[in-house]
């Protein structure tokens, strides 16, 4: 017994519902192995989530630069005391010597004081040449700290976090100074490539030929476990990047409530990473039921349900006592059959039995169905195997 729409109501003819999800088994199989293969090839689309800085008043602590704008010039903008005003010394005493793509720190005083490229002789007294260093250092970040300073430079797919005051702001590629009490929250991160996996486990089936000890050979079922990716997080200071893998949507919790979503997002502030959710469609077969028709006469059967989650939010405040889906259907499947074999007689239970119940199956889907429904889950098929 099945259903496969998307709207997540179910059909009042439970004869329609169950004579086209029979024909349509085959389609659905494919349907299942195609989204697989979907969520293996996919990438996850880029966004990008800088933020612009707010506007200072006074003493400023940030400042991003312009496009084939240098340091040098950039930080006489921001701060003109921040940079030497010795000339370029061409004359054979020259002491320190500062090349195209490096920057010269010192400290005058005590003071914080760069260098642009050039030849600089003896400092003087109170003046201490703290050495030189590359602005182009990799082709990753470049991070140059000099006392309260910070020079940064992020590539195309970097982000990453500034405390100003007490908000932390996202920063996207770009040059930029920051100046105490403006910080850099933790390392920049590749938005591209999160560092932390996150990964879950689901059930495969499948069957396996046995011999007995009298040397008969049957098929019986196994049941695995594959455990796949459901997303990424990387975290700098308080912000944190989330990335769900296809077929999976994160949960963010909220001051009053969560929200949840398959794109790639962050959680900032107040909000907490809760986790992923599953929405992939899964079949799993329940374990053996036994039950006991109205004279007493055993029968015995097992259910293969096939499944998905729905609605997140419900299923996160309503199924907390389930630990996923199945849980729930496989506990709703057998008191449901146990009362539909229970009010029947054996003459009655062997008629539904040799009919693969079918009967049956159509009289608990819409039941079943709708506890799945109720709980944030929509159930798209039952299937009954009486040969067990």
């Amino acid at each position: 017994m099945a259903d496969d729409s998307d709207s997540g109501e179910f059909l009042e003819d439970k004869d329609v519902v169950y004579q086209r999800n029979k024909e349509d088994a085959p389609r659905r199989k494919d349907k299942l192995a195609s989204q697989s293969n979907a969520r293996l090839r996919s990438a996850p689309s880029y966004t990008r989530f800088a933020e612009e800085l707010p506007e200072e008043t006074g003493t400023k602590t940030y400042y991003k630069l312009s496009q084939g704008e240098t340091f040098i010039s950039a930080l006489r903008k921001f701060d003109p005391s921040l940079v030497s005003n010795a000339k370029n010394d061409l004359s054979v005493f020259s002491v320190h010597t500062v090349l195209q793509g490096e920057i010269g720190k010192a400290l005058h005083n005590g003071k914080t004081k760069f260098y642009g490229p050039g030849n600089y002789g003896a400092l003087g007294v109170g003046k201490k040449w703290v050495g030189t260093e590359s602005l182009r250092k990799s082709k990753k970040t470049d991070i140059l700290v000099h006392q309260d300073v910070t020079l940064l430079s992020l590539t195309e797919n970097e982000l990453c976090v500034v405390q100003i005051g007490k908000t932390q702001y996202p920063l996207g590629s770009g040059q930029y100074i920051l100046r105490h009490p403006t910080t850099l929250e933790g390392k920049p991160i590749d938005v591209q490539n999160l560092g932390k996996k996150h990964t879950t486990n689901v059930i495969t089936e499948g069957t396996q030929q046995v011999k007995d000890k009298n040397g008969k050979i049957t098929t019986e079922y196994t049941q695995g476990i594959r455990e796949i990716a459901s997303g990424w997080t990387a975290s700098a200071g308080a912000i944190t990047l989330v990335r769900p893998e296809p077929g999976f949507r994160y949960v963010i919790q909220q001051a009053n409530g969560y929200r949840t979503g398959s794109e790639y997002t962050y959680a900032r502030g107040e909000e907490t990473f809760f986790g992923f959710l599953n929405f992939l469609t899964q079949s799993r077969t329940t374990q053996k039921f036994r039950f006991f028709s109205l004279d007493r006469q055993k029968a015995e059967m097992t259910v293969q349900l096939t499944w998905c989650l729905s609605d997140g939010i419900r299923w996160i405040t309503k199924a907390r006592a389930y630990s996923d889906p199945f849980d729930l259907l496989e506990e709703k499947t057998e008191a449901l059959f146990r009362d539909a074999i229970g009010s029947m007689d054996y003459r009655t239970a062997l008629k539904a039995k040799a009919d693969g119940y079918d009967s049956m199956e159509k009289n608990i889907f819409k039941s079943l169905s709708n506890s799945a429904s109720s709980l944030g889950a929509k159930l798209k098929s039952i299937e009954v195997d009486p040969s067990v």
